[in-house]
């Protein structure tokens, strides 16, 4: 008899939470983008503002009482035609250790479920140039990409 796999929950970040959510960005961010120092990260003030802007959800995706990842979503009308609403995945992390066990395509699955149940018309998320793991996981959930942005620094 195999032991049963833990679940996965999801809990909003509580405004006590935005010092741990912010170290958990800290995580997610120097990871990502190499040379960035924790100090460049939004200060906790910034998160506690994006916490309380209306459309945007701040999640944690939680396994056996721990804080394993996050997401940070939004809702808001398109540019060009206001009758529709736009799904936007603006970060989504687990950490390292949590990696290839399911728990970031249940919290994706249930970020992606719960738009939906907004009625919103299309769903988009920006994957970083070079990150070819990212783009499988999200393609795997039926993610196709749309357009390409091109910058000059």
């Amino acid at each position: 008899m195999t032991s049963a796999e833990p679940v996965l929950n999801v809990e909003p970040v509580a405004v006590e939470d935005v010092p741990a959510f912010r170290a958990m960005m800290v995580d997610y961010l120097t990871e990502m983008i190499l040379g960035l120092l924790p100090d460049d990260v939004w200060p906790a003030a910034d998160f506690r503002a994006l916490r309380e802007e209306s459309g945007r959800w701040l999640w944690w995706a939680v396994v056996d009482g721990e804080r394993i990842g996050l997401a940070n979503f939004q809702i808001y009308e398109h540019p060009r035609n206001p009758s529709l609403l736009v799904g936007s995945i603006a970060e989504f992390y687990i950490r390292p250790a949590y990696r290839r066990q399911g728990y970031g395509g249940a919290l994706a699955e249930r970020v992606v479920r719960y738009l939906w149940d907004l009625d919103v018309n299309h769903i988009e998320l920006n994957v970083q140039y070079g990150n070819a793991r990212a783009l499988a996981f999200w393609g795997a959930l039926g993610f196709e990409i749309a357009s390409y942005k091109l910058v000059l620094d």
